[in-house]
């Protein structure tokens, strides 16, 4: 069984560039289970928002996105899963979780032009109050599907503030705190 740390946490925290150079740094493969939603809901002609909503009463979305990961633990094959809930699936995972004040969660939302499968946000308000829905939808659902609250830290083998850290001085920590 190889190795796989699942890196969870907010809307605008991170995840992303923080498993993308984790996984470079440490030599192993990237999985973003989000991206897989994101193209789910660009090849439906949706954007992420309305793919959570929709996925609230649909349950195929999900398991879709469920297999993708379970599916990773028995290739032998080492991974950083940037994934909201990789870790419940993945239960021998080093379990990440990144937080973040909302305001600069928005922030960095809005600036970040490689992020045109989701809404279109007009200012700062407009993006803090699509990612407040968004986590809201997606709350929603893990806990009914799975009777998750992926807010308990608890669920983590470590948390982090991403607030007023940059990539690297968060990929430096991490890979002291990972084991090998």
């Amino acid at each position: 069984m190889g190795r796989i740390i699942t890196v969870s946490g907010e809307l605008g925290s991170g995840k992303s560039m923080v498993s993308k150079a984790l996984a470079a740094r440490l030599g192993y493969q990237y999985v973003s289970t989000g991206q897989f939603h994101r193209d789910m809901a660009r090849e439906m002609g949706i954007d992420a928002l309305e793919l959570n909503i929709l996925a609230e009463s649909d349950p195929s979305i999900d398991r879709k996105i469920d297999a993708m990961s379970q599916e990773l633990v028995n290739d032998g094959n080492d991974y950083v899963v940037d994934s909201r809930i990789a870790w419940h699936f993945i239960t021998s995972s080093f379990k990440v979780y990144l937080v973040v004040d909302p305001d600069i969660a928005a922030a960095r939302v809005l600036a970040d032009k490689q992020r045109c499968e989701e809404p279109a946000y007009a200012d700062l308000v407009s993006a803090k109050t699509q990612l407040l829905k968004r986590k809201e939808s997606e709350n929603k659902r893990y806990s009914q599907k799975y009777g998750i609250d992926r807010n308990n830290v608890s669920n983590y083998d470590l948390v982090l503030d991403t607030s007023l850290q940059t990539v690297e001085q968060i990929v430096d920590f991490l890979c002291v705190q990972v084991p090998r």
